[in-house]
């Protein structure tokens, strides 16, 4: 709905890239969740953080900047305020279903439209606000569904337990 689909004009390169970031962004959400029943949070993020790094350099390789006090100052409040976001969303891939911790963090979109509305006066189509009513209503169902599952698994436990109880 976002990147209008029936518009073929519109399909580009910037799409093409939204879907492949969405597929590695399943695969290491999957990954994060596995590597989660052997491997503490921050040996994760640690090894997450250290790829980065190492994939970064040859991308900056003949065009780094040194950058000034004030930039680095900057660059430090990104990396603190990254590195804790990163130990949140790690902790909750962890202790929470993929595909439920995955839909909420789709919420940025809509947040996203919300800052290009406030900073840069950007106004959304009926299409995308309806895309974001989608992302939003689709993470309130999968949340719901979840304590809905675990109900019903509780009450035919309880059902099963009062079944042989009576036999007895």
């Amino acid at each position: 709905m976002l990147i209008k689909p029936q518009d073929f004009s519109s399909y580009s390169m910037y799409a093409l890239i939204g879907v492949g970031s969405a597929f590695f962004a399943a695969c290491a959400a999957t990954s994060i969740r596995y590597l989660s029943s052997r491997h503490h949070a921050y040996e994760i993020v640690f090894y997450f953080l250290a790829t980065a790094t190492i994939v970064s350099i040859p991308l900056m390789w003949n065009q780094f900047v040194i950058p000034s006090p004030l930039e680095m100052f900057y660059l430090i409040c990104i990396g603190v305020v990254s590195l804790v976001g990163q130990l949140f969303l790690t902790s909750a891939f962890t202790h929470e279903n993929v595909v439920v911790v995955e839909v909420t963090r789709y919420i940025g979109i809509v947040f996203n439209a919300f800052w290009g509305f406030l900073f840069w006066s950007e106004i959304p189509d009926g299409q995308t606000v309806l895309g974001g009513m989608l992302i939003i209503a689709s993470c309130i169902f999968l949340s719901r569904r979840r304590s809905l599952e675990t109900k019903v698994g509780k009450l035919k436990l309880n059902k099963v337990a009062m079944n042989t109880g009576a036999k007895r």
